[in-house]
């Protein structure tokens, strides 16, 4: 009776084993993409999931829902949706393998607007920068030749060039608006301290008469700028070579670092915008296409990332209050284009 027992209990065991070391079937991961990225009212949306993937190796899901944000609903791996209304819509899909396992839903925002304003600068110079005063726009050209001075343009919101006059430095890789005056930044490498110095200056935007000045006080070797922004108190700007956004005071004549946070961008920061609460980032991106990150100034996490609108190479980025928008200047391939586009805060 005893052994009886013993082989019953062995015998069970064994079956339980087996049955515990069945692999589960694992739920599958939901992706997708859409063209275009920033779409028109009535323009159709392509929507792409055929990034999905399933943890046995499989392609194929036995469904796809799609939610459009709208009311609207869709099926299959590649789908199509036209918005009738300018708004922000969030995207959802969900895909369920052959035996039955959904995966969690899959979010993408897809902003679609009214056809985005957009101007052409002059074609095949170097603009970079942007600030906008509440009126017009302002952006800087570098010089030709390094004994020159660069170049500060007032425009108008389609591009027209209102006035120019010479910038205080060679290359101005900042510009921003404090509210009466514009801050441009000029970074040089001076050959006899084989030093880089950054200057700040303070400029009437009347005549282009420099009001004041100050070198940054923080670490100058090897320094380089590449965006500026104001924020009503402190002036922002971005260490191309550091890889640092730091916040200044330049209430004095020194540029005082107040905090600073290493750059959230996977590549290198192609402009700078307040919206009156979150530090905006332009990303030009390096393995990675450019995107426009929404960033919590105080920890310097990206809380949001969107596409960076054009064609991929943003050099200057600016809130526009009054209409909620930012104005994006892209510089890709030289093609000097800015673009309006409203991202929601």
């Amino acid at each position: 009776m005893k052994s009886f027992l013993t082989f019953g209990f062995v015998l069970v065991f064994g079956v339980l084993g087996l049955v515990s070391c069945t692999p589960q079937n694992q739920a599958p991961v939901a992706k997708f993409d859409f063209q275009p990225t920033y779409p028109q009212v009535n323009e159709e949306v392509q929507f792409d999931a055929s990034d999905s993937t399933d943890s046995e190796g499989k392609s194929k899901f036995s469904s796809y829902k799609w939610d459009f944000g709208d009311g609207s609903q869709g099926t299959g791996e590649f789908s199509s949706h036209k918005y009738t209304e300018a708004k922000s819509y969030t995207v959802t899909l969900v895909v369920m393998d052959t035996k039955g396992a959904v995966s969690p839903e899959a979010k993408q925002t897809v902003i679609v607007g009214t056809g985005a304003p957009s101007c052409d600068l002059p074609q095949d110079q170097d603009f970079a920068a942007l600030a906008f005063d509440g009126q017009n726009l302002w952006s800087a050209q570098y010089a030709d030749v390094d004994a020159e001075n660069g170049k500060i343009f007032k425009l108008s919101t389609s591009c027209q060039v209102q006035t120019s006059f010479k910038s205080p430095g060679h290359t101005p890789g900042g510009i921003a608006w404090d509210g009466q005056n514009l801050w441009v930044s000029d970074a040089y490498f001076d050959e006899k301290d084989a030093t880089s110095i950054l200057k700040l200056f303070k400029i009437n935007p009347s005549n282009g008469d420099v009001i004041g000045s100050c070198k940054f006080s923080g670490n100058t070797d090897e320094i380089d700028i590449n965006a500026l922004a104001w924020d009503g108190q402190f002036l922002w700007m971005s260490e191309v070579t550091n890889k640092k956004i730091e916040k200044l005071d330049v209430s004095g004549n020194t540029c005082k670092s107040v905090s600073s946070f290493k750059s959230p961008a996977k590549g290198d920061v192609g402009g700078l915008a307040w919206d009156g609460a979150f530090l905006w980032i332009a990303d030009i991106g390096e393995e990675e296409s450019a995107k426009l990150l929404k960033v919590n100034a105080s920890t310097g996490k990206a809380e949001a990332t969107f596409p960076a609108p054009g064609e991929g190479y943003p050099q200057g980025l600016v809130f526009d209050k009054q209409s909620g928008s930012f104005w994006v200047l892209d510089v890709a391939s030289k093609v000097n284009k800015i673009i309006k586009l409203a991202i929601p805060k």
